[in-house]
């Protein structure tokens, strides 16, 4: 599973990440999006990422992870959506979606991509430019969440329905 979450602001982006750290996901990509309200020039982007590691490798004592997810330094969210077009199961949450993650057909699948957006969300031509790269929109159901939130929460339940929380894995 690989998350591609929108850059949010200190806090939020490390709960994302140390929950998403303990429930499993693979690598993180942090993307630059148009909400997103924290900007990093080089010097303070190599704080962060080293900062950010850190929040990681605590996470991963805690929920007995022997293996650190991958972590990839911040990009724009075009050239991330350029770099894995095409690739089988990607997911973008929208509360607009139609469709809910619980009835996307991934169970054949090896590699999730999510999509979730910053504070306020992702805007709707991002949204448009994600399902023109293949992804899926989906909801999480009625509620919106915040950013910190729903990373997790939506791992959670891909971890649940095609990776290693279900009864039937080693």
């Amino acid at each position: 599973l690989t998350l591609i979450q929108g850059l949010s602001r200190n806090d939020r982006m490390d709960t994302t990440l140390q929950k998403a750290t303990e429930l499993g996901v693979n690598c993180i990509q942090p993307v630059i999006c148009k909400h997103s309200r924290y900007k990093l020039d080089q010097a303070r982007q190599d704080r962060k990422l080293a900062h950010w590691r850190q929040v990681i490798i605590s996470a991963c004592e805690q929920s007995g992870r022997c293996r650190l997810p991958e972590l990839q330094a911040p990009q724009p969210l075009t050239a991330v959506l350029d770099n894995i077009a095409g690739q089988p199961t990607c997911l973008v949450l929208d509360p607009l979606a139609q469709t809910s993650l619980t009835e996307v057909d991934a169970a054949n699948t090896t590699d999730i991509k999510l999509l979730i957006g910053p504070e306020s969300g992702l805007d709707r031509d991002e949204i448009e430019i994600a399902f023109a790269h293949d992804f899926q929109r989906v909801h999480l159901g009625p509620r919106i969440l915040r950013t910190e939130t729903a990373g997790p929460a939506a791992a959670a339940v891909i971890q649940a329905l095609w990776g290693d929380y279900r009864g039937d894995t080693a």
